[in-house]
């Protein structure tokens, strides 16, 4: 199969006039600001032209950034479940699995010294805030 820039596959229902979506194809574009892009889609790479690419052509860049990339963005282009063999194959170690919210580490607030995910701050963070804000109102008043 070749790379399709076309994301959205369209069809007209039997009968009626209407139109509805059949079918999503997403890709990534990758650079590292020298080679040409890399495309992922389907579960395979492409050169920038078009062209698919055998595992071993794959720049050692892509990889690197394959790693990195969050699992819903690699499931979207095909490549969750088949990177860490495609690695392997290549004599590459596989990427490490990714981490959960819970897993990214924990955050002690200053002020109240409540333990909890680092992704709680600024919400935690601004009701410190809201909560001071309404005391000295109040203490104007």
């Amino acid at each position: 199969m070749a790379l399709d820039f076309q994301t959205h596959k369209y069809r007209k229902k039997p009968g009626t006039n209407l139109v509805e979506l059949e079918k999503v194809n997403p890709y990534v574009r990758m650079g590292n600001g020298e080679d040409a892009y890399i495309y992922l889609q389907a579960g395979k790479c492409y050169a920038g032209g078009g062209e698919m690419l055998d595992l071993e052509d794959v720049p050692g860049w892509v990889w690197e950034k394959m790693k990195k990339m969050d699992h819903r963005v690699l499931k979207e282009v095909g490549w969750y479940d088949q990177l860490n063999d495609a690695l392997i194959a290549i004599g590459d170690k596989p990427a490490e699995p990714p981490k959960k919210a819970t897993e990214r580490g924990k955050w002690v607030c200053k002020q109240c010294e409540e333990e909890m995910d680092k992704n709680m701050r600024l919400a935690h963070t601004m009701a410190h805030r809201r909560e001071e804000k309404a005391a000295q109102k109040a203490k104007e008043e």
